[in-house]
């Protein structure tokens, strides 16, 4: 099974909100001009009369005011191939103006022209084409495929349609909110809230079928994860995680170029870290579970070596006067280090607050560390640690 990397944390924290966004998405360049469409017969999914567990939040502001139409909804064209980054970023043009729900109307901006219920939200968080009002949780899977429940990734989506119109509705996954993988953070489209992103339940997660869109493109075509670098000895040594989930390395050298991709085992997942220091090589990364794992080569191979944590998406790692930092982000997006100082082993990993995502960035210059990471509304924020402490979140824009 194979966890979601970096996985999109979109909760609240000390980031800026994704409410910011919505400038800049809305001015996305608009698809062209599409073409109307005879009304079509597929039914639609009326909103639920209840959502357990979910009231309308104190102090949430009101929707803002959109245009819509009425159904039927234009024509976006063909399916398009997204990669989960750009399903997220879509998704979020909606959660960020908070559509107003409707099964018998459609909201058009710069990524087409869909249907303001859940499954027209996840249709247009997908880029499916032809009407916008065309798909309901009868038809997602006409472009979806079941998939395991351990291996939803963000862009994902949960669905149920048992024929009850009083139970059908279809969400789009964007993390989950436990370290035991059973309460998954979600964006949907509510007959009560409207756009919302919330946490479910277990109980009430275990009711749907997760699905996953049939186009969707991964970020990185070597397999789920980046590449780590490192340059030692006159070779660059370049590790990255394949389809299949092996940590894999190419090795270039001056006087034979690169020498091919051989895979070094595992089933990992995430964009590996990796330091060079005293003529060895270590690597994390970590697996589907979440565990990090260290592999050294200092001649051979080791084996995979646990040093704890769950964390998500990808790790950084630095190594300055004997002592090693590896660090990741936390199921619920909080930054994290673990530290083995010099002749000890390690600390065991301890968060550093924030609520960020995807693979950090770490390095050591004049006596301090500078970490990088960005927030759910991709605005890059830097943390220092500087005379053994560290430093609020900054924003360095982006």
């Amino acid at each position: 099974m194979r966890l979601s990397q970096r996985g999109r944390r979109l909760t609240g924290g000390v980031l800026l909100p994704l409410a910011l966004l919505a400038a800049a998405l809305t001015a996305s360049p608009a698809v062209a001009a599409p073409t109307a469409v005879a009304a079509t017969t597929v039914p639609g999914d009326p909103p639920l009369p209840s959502y357990p567990g979910l009231a309308p939040r104190a102090g949430q502001p009101a929707a803002l005011a959109v245009t819509t139409t009425p159904t039927p909804c234009d024509n976006n064209g063909a399916d398009r191939s997204l990669t989960r980054d750009e399903v997220l970023t879509r998704a979020s043009s909606w959660l960020s103006v908070g559509i107003p729900y409707s099964q018998e109307r459609c909201y058009r901006n710069g990524y087409g022209d869909y249907r303001t219920d859940c499954s027209g939200f996840v249709s247009m968080a997908w880029g499916l084409g032809g009407s916008g009002s065309a798909f309901w949780t009868g038809n997602l899977r006409d472009r979806s495929d079941v998939i395991a429940r351990s291996t939803l990734q963000p862009g994902d989506a949960l669905l149920r349609h048992t024929g009850d119109p009083d139970e059908n509705h279809v969400a789009l996954f964007v993390r989950w909110a436990d370290s035991a993988r059973t309460q998954p953070v979600v964006m949907e489209q509510t007959g009560s809230s409207d756009t919302i992103q919330r946490t479910w339940t277990a109980s009430y997660a275990g009711l749907y079928t997760p699905v996953r869109y049939v186009n969707i493109k991964e970020d990185n075509q070597q397999g789920e994860a980046g590449p780590g670098a490192v340059w030692a000895n006159g070779e660059h040594h370049v590790f990255g995680v394949s389809p299949s989930g092996n940590l894999s390395q190419n090795t270039w050298r001056s006087n034979g170029g690169w020498l091919g991709w051989e895979t070094l085992g595992g089933t990992v997942e995430g964009t590996p870290a990796v330091v060079y220091h005293d003529g060895r090589y270590e690597v994390f990364a970590h697996s589907p579970s979440g565990i990090v794992y260290q592999k050294t080569w200092n001649g051979t191979w080791s084996g995979w070596t646990s040093i704890g944590g769950i964390v998500e998406g990808g790790l950084a790692a630095t190594y300055v006067n004997g002592e090693l930092r590896v660090f990741g982000i936390s199921p619920s997006g909080n930054l994290a280090q673990n530290v083995r100082p010099s002749g000890a082993g390690w600390q065991g990993w301890e968060t550093l607050g924030g609520t960020v995502e995807g693979t950090p960035a770490a390095v050591y210059h004049d006596g301090q560390y500078d970490v990088f990471a960005h927030s759910p509304s991709g605005i890059v924020y830097q943390k220092t640690l500087a005379g053994g402490v560290w430093s609020e979140w900054k924003s360095i824009g982006g």
